[in-house]
């Protein structure tokens, strides 16, 4: 948890440090651990929602690496952190908020409330959502722009409304 806190430190507020396969796989075994301690045995399914979040994410990034052709091990901008700050440019928290409100929604099967099943599906639906919308949107031809980054195309009204 110390290694964990100065990660954060070293990368706040804009990522510098990563953490590479070595520290990802460490900190993925530390959570199953955790996750199994506490929570599968009380309800399995508690920890597969629990772990909701991140699952969706892997399989999102790996089909779309396979459908765009690219190895599995190469890395990219295309997990939903990625995928919503290139969608909402210069707006980080509304980025941070969408990304993390699914999670949130679906860690609530954890609790006892009323309805706490529905906000918990409500997230995981979202998740699924998103990760299809991702995905399509990734299929997309992309366009370079001067700058040399790569954007993907105007559709529709954005192309009506400039006259295009």
């Amino acid at each position: 948890m110390g290694a964990l806190a100065a990660l954060l430190a070293l990368n706040f507020p804009r990522g510098r440090q990563f953490l590479g396969d070595t520290g990802s796989l460490a900190l993925g075994t530390l959570f199953a651990i955790l996750g199994i301690h506490l929570l599968a045995v009380q309800s399995p399914n508690h920890l597969l929602f629990a772990f909701a979040y991140p699952i969706v994410d892997v399989l999102m990034v790996m089909t779309i690496r396979k459908a765009n052709g690219r190895s599995l091990g190469e890395g990219d901008r295309n997990h939903f952190h990625h995928q919503w700050l290139d969608l909402l440019p210069g707006r980080p928290l509304a980025a941070w908020s969408l990304t993390l409100l699914p999670a949130f929604g679906c860690m609530q099967v954890l609790q006892a409330y009323p309805g706490h099943r529905v906000i918990a599906w409500a997230g995981f639906a979202w998740l699924v959502v998103a990760a299809t919308w991702f995905f399509r949107r990734s299929l997309e031809p992309k366009a370079e722009t001067r700058s040399g980054r790569v954007k993907a195309p105007r559709t529709g009204a954005a192309l009506e409304e400039t006259g295009r």
